[in-house]
């Protein structure tokens, strides 16, 4: 007689028990932004089960029935991770676009932030220049005032 893992077995009282050492839980998922993936599902025969005879027979009938709806069940956590792992390849292309897009826009901003002061910068450079030369003329004007009044006394 075999036996699929998740199916229990019947002890002599008629209770329910599984053998610990080969069940396994198809509890795979990985779901992470940093490069994981998402896993797909182990795909079970709903065919496998109890075979036996007589009051068995209806044992293996509703073991189908059971192993039909697990199967159901793991379709839909399939379909479910596949359409999480689209939805997280959507998103991180999206933030991808989104970041390229504020990155070239900062450094645009910054870019123009920058020739506006260097442009001031050259503005205050010539008014320095201007006012110095005025300066220098006003003091070349007044030298020439005062030796005009020196020599006129």
């Amino acid at each position: 007689m075999q036996r699929n893992a998740v199916v229990p077995t019947k002890d002599a009282s008629g209770i329910d028990t599984y053998n610990n050492n080969n069940y396994t839980a198809p509890f795979q998922v990985v779901v992470g932004m940093a490069g994981f993936s998402l896993d797909s599902f182990p795909s079970t025969d709903p065919k496998e089960g109890i075979e036996g005879e007589g009051e068995g027979e209806h044992c293996v009938a509703a073991s189908e029935e059971t192993e039909l709806q697990i199967q159901r069940i793991l379709d839909k956590i399939n379909s479910f991770t596949q359409q999480v792992s689209e939805i997280l390849e959507a998103g991180k292309a999206l933030f991808k676009d989104l970041s390229t897009d504020f990155e070239e826009r900062l450094i645009s901003i910054h870019r123009e932030q920058v020739e506006k002061w260097e442009e001031e910068m050259k503005e205050i450079r010539a008014h320095d220049s201007a006012n110095e030369a005025a300066g220098s003329l006003l003091r070349n004007a007044q030298f020439h005032l005062f030796q005009n009044v020196h020599e006129d006394s």
